[in-house]
């Protein structure tokens, strides 16, 4: 560690956002041992499962089977409200720690690289905020997960898709309701850059879906239906 570095530690010490304790040099943001009891789904082990119809498809996947043309989804971790997970979503979601975000997109590709699941993506969508919403948090946490991802694959993140108008948290609505909330909320610029290309589509939690499955049919009606897509989220419900 470099003195600079030495120094900020002592005056403004690093802990984990889960237990608290203090970092170590080569930890950012959580500890080891926290992101080691983080919840994990697997659902990357249901793929090359052809026993059966569709029986490769996981849990998360068979939320948008038969409504959007997804090749693959996939979420590293669990989520529930009183989950360690949900404290670092609150804290890069609402406490300013836009990094924390990058550096859990990272580790989340990392843990799903070998499962293929980044195979032939060609650009990363962000699920996005509307303007007045970005303006406010100062940062869009999609956005700083894409980053992340990107580090960990290479692949690059595209910002063509815009939240052309606002709509509410969903935190508290139901299936019906966060369909209607999301209902024309998207809309992809220069389809062009687009179209004819893989394309996977992040964001934070995956809970019915509905923002996803908004989001990914602006961006298939945008190219005609000339696109394939693949969608990743850090935690799933």
């Amino acid at each position: 560690m470099n003195p600079f570095a030495a120094l900020i530690d002592v005056l403004l010490p690093r802990t984990c956002h889960i237990c608290g304790e203090s970092l170590l040099a080569h930890e950012r943001f959580v500890c080891l041992d926290c992101l080691e009891k983080l919840p994990v789904t697997g659902y990357e082990k249901y793929w090359g499962n052809k026993t059966a119809v569709n029986s490769d498809l996981n849990p998360m996947e068979t939320r948008f089977a038969g409504l959007i043309p997804m090749e693959r989804a996939c979420a590293p971790y669990f989520y529930t409200r009183d989950s360690a997970l949900a404290t670092l979503v609150h804290d890069f979601k609402y406490r300013g720690f836009s990094r924390l975000a990058a550096v859990m997109g990272e580790l989340g590709a990392k843990a799903l690289l070998p499962s293929g699941l980044f195979d032939g993506v060609e650009l990363l969508l962000p699920v996005p905020l509307h303007w007045r919403k970005k303006l406010k948090r100062g940062y869009n946490q999609t956005e700083m997960l894409a980053e992340g991802i990107s580090r960990a694959t290479g692949i690059p993140v595209s910002t063509q898709l815009k939240a052309v108008k606002p709509h509410r948290t969903q935190t508290s609505l139901t299936p019906e309701q966060r369909a209607e909330n999301t209902r024309g909320v998207f809309e992809l610029k220069c389809p062009e850059s687009v179209q004819g290309k893989r394309v996977m589509l992040v964001d934070d939690i995956c809970t019915t879906g509905a923002t996803l499955q908004a989001a990914s049919q602006s961006v298939v009606e945008a190219t005609n239906h000339d696109v394939k897509i693949r969608l990743f989220t850090l935690g799933v419900v």
